[in-house]
């Protein structure tokens, strides 16, 4: 896993493209679910943009929501988090450090949830390289400051959460000339994902950490067929400091491996692209429980199977809105799921932007 996050870096440094920063330009990611789900019945939705709006060539304004509901008892969820940065001058326009600030407004709607509302403060830096003119790779590293629930008493900035964050962006410059005709073809690769998140807390004797990354490449081998995998991974780790001076010590592991196989039929308008796609996802998960002596589960296997089926909508040559229809099956626990997504999906280009 490090080596391939390493070779997604590095690919970034050396493959990233020429974007200036200036007022009105905007950087765009996120997307919506709509989704029914058997045993137990369910319909859910979930809606979660994030934009950032250049004030000026160095000051954005913007933020992230998120919006949880089910048709059985509606709002469930709802996290409204403003944002501001500041993107320090520099003389090479692939990349710009940048610090920021903002505020994540924890409201749960429903009472069944037993959440309380919350407020949690972010300050950091970051780090955004374009690979190119229209994709960003960003980086951040940042704390956490929020209320202590097992000490209200406890000073607001007394115990921060200290944090990691990759993911891709959508970065549109307001005196760019549109271009809506794809590059996509044989010799492209698409890449994306969830974003890598690493947060670590330490709060005298009591101890967090956790790890979650779930890269995904495709390669384009002819202009109509494409290939690829995700590995997704995550890792959780607590340590709680009980009395006569046990320790206990829980840890859980998830690792998988994600093939799938992607088809898009030849088309005249290359602006709008259908697709096709099939996807098998293998997922292994342990758990360990032990008080100095140690408890351990029995690992268990997990596979389930996506048909999907849309349209790739391409705002930029390399970045495209996509709408998809998808139905999966989880073989080991016999549950169905099905609906619609919304999202960005972002594409290496098969010639040098």
């Amino acid at each position: 896993m490090r080596s391939l996050f390493t070779l997604v870096l590095v690919i970034a440094f050396f493959t990233s493209a020429r974007a200036q920063l200036s007022r009105g330009a905007m950087l765009w990611s996120g997307g919506m679910e709509l989704a029914s789900q058997s045993n137990p019945n369910l319909l859910r939705f979930s809606l979660f943009p994030e934009a950032h709006y250049f004030l000026t060539d160095h000051f954005t304004v913007g933020g992230r929501f998120n919006l949880g509901a089910t048709f059985e008892k509606g709002v469930q969820l709802l996290i409204v988090d403003p944002q501001i940065r500041f993107y320090f001058p520099s003389r090479n326009d692939r990349s710009n450090f940048f610090a920021f600030t903002h505020s994540e407004l924890f409201f749960p709607v429903d009472e069944e949830l037993g959440l309380d509302n919350q407020v949690r403060l972010f300050l950091g830096g970051g780090w955004q390289a374009r690979l190119n003119p229209n994709v960003a790779l960003e980086t951040k590293l940042f704390a956490i400051y929020q209320e202590n629930p097992g000490n209200p008493e406890a000073p607001f900035f007394s115990r921060p959460t200290f944090g990691l964050e990759t993911g891709l962006l959508l970065f549109l410059n307001a005196y760019e000339e549109p271009n809506f005709q794809s590059r996509i073809g044989k010799g492209s690769w698409l890449i994306g994902g969830n974003n890598l998140k690493v947060n670590y807390l330490a709060d005298g004797l009591n101890r967090q950490f956790s790890f979650s990354m779930t890269p995904r490449i495709g390669y384009f081998f002819s202009d109509m067929f494409m290939a690829g995998i995700g590995l997704p991974f995550d890792y959780q780790f607590t340590e709680i400091g009980v009395s006569f001076g046990f320790t206990d010590r829980i840890q859980s592991q998830i690792v998988g491996l994600s093939p799938f196989f992607r088809f898009y039929p030849k088309m005249s308008n290359s602006r709008v692209r259908p697709f096709l796609n099939a996807e098998v996802n293998y997922l292994r998960t342990r758990l360990d429980d032990r008080i100095n002596f140690g408890l351990n589960f029995v690992p268990r296997n997990r596979y389930n199977f996506t048909l999907s089926g849309g349209i790739n909508h391409f705002l930029t040559p390399t970045t495209a809105l996509e709408a998809a229809a998808f139905y999966n099956w989880d073989a080991s626990q016999d549950i169905t799921r099905g609906g619609i997504q919304l999202g960005f999906q972002f594409f290496l280009a098969r010639e040098s932007e």
